[in-house]
């Protein structure tokens, strides 16, 4: 037996040994990729979030080569855009027998999410991150993937309102109804509720309805109309509050506008009224007595 058969059988005895081991040199593997909760997002505003990539192998794996791990972004709505920091990374041995009894490598990938554009507030989207690779000599290819929710933040951008008529005239004991007109500018649905300040117990002032929801432009009319009823005595001048926040979310928290309040009331026509148009038809007859006595 020469030198080089020497140095062979070894080499032919090894790799037997690893074949049965190793599945006819396949040995499984795992990838499984983790993702954190996406918070609701702002137009233009760039978020980061992590994901957490993890490969494992079983026993009988010898790293002769670099393994190459790749990452896709799938199924992006069209309103976002998102990126991960790499689109592959590889898991390189250290030592020639690292996980010949099986093991793990994990790499953190940071993804940036930009919103290019406005959409309806809390209404859930979703994108995929697709991980995988192609395995080795000795190591099975595999992938996992994984279904990511987002959605828009609520962005206020105020609600608009017109008090119909802006002075409330009335006379006293008689009721007005005027006419609320409310418009959401918002990017989601808000609740509105009404409150006055800086008004006597003189009036009494109602709402219907007493709370109302109105759409964003995104979801159907985001105008709506609120019926006033005015009634008292006296003039005042007084605040409408007008708070709103957003249906989906009440722990948003809560804004406000204001309409001023105008308010008059005249006292209603009794006996100087009766006065009146008894003196005007006494005033007729004086005249046409004047005219019958000059035509005679």
């Amino acid at each position: 037996m020469n030198m080089m058969s020497v140095k062979i059988l070894p080499l032919l005895a090894i790799l037997l040994f690893f074949i049965p081991i190793a599945n006819a040199c396949f040995v499984s593997s795992e990838l499984s990729v983790e993702v954190e909760d996406v918070p609701p997002l702002k137009p233009l505003k760039t978020e980061t979030i992590d994901a957490n990539i993890t490969f494992t192998w079983g026993f009988g794996a010898i790293f002769l080569f670099p393994l190459n791990i790749y990452i896709e972004i799938k199924d992006v709505p069209d309103w976002i855009y998102i990126t991960p920091s790499e689109s592959s990374f590889s898991i390189a041995p250290e030592k020639i027998f690292e996980g010949f009894f099986g093991g793990e490598k994990s790499r953190t990938i940071p993804i940036t999410l930009t919103p290019h554009k406005e959409v309806e507030a809390y209404v859930d989207s979703s994108f995929k991150i697709h991980v995988y690779t192609n395995g080795s000599f000795l190591i099975k290819g595999s992938e996992d993937e994984k279904s990511v929710s987002i959605r828009q933040d609520f962005q206020d951008k105020g609600v608009i309102a017109s008090l119909s008529p802006s002075t409330i005239k009335l006379k006293e004991g008689e009721s007005k109804r005027c006419y609320l007109n409310l418009t959401n500018a918002c990017n989601g649905d808000i609740t509105v509720n009404f409150e006055v300040e800086n008004i006597t117990d003189n009036w009494k002032i109602s709402f219907s309805p007493q709370q109302v929801i109105i759409p964003s432009s995104y979801s159907g009319d985001n105008e709506k109309t609120v019926t006033v009823t005015f009634q008292g005595k006296g003039s005042e001048e007084g605040i409408l509050r007008i708070k709103y926040f957003p249906t989906a979310n009440p722990d948003w928290g809560e804004k406000e506008i204001t309409v001023p309040l105008i308010l008059k009331s005249t006292e209603k026509g009794g006996a100087g009224g009766l006065v009146a148009v008894v003196a005007f038809i006494i005033f007729l007859i004086i005249i046409a007595f004047l005219w019958k006595k000059k035509k005679s």
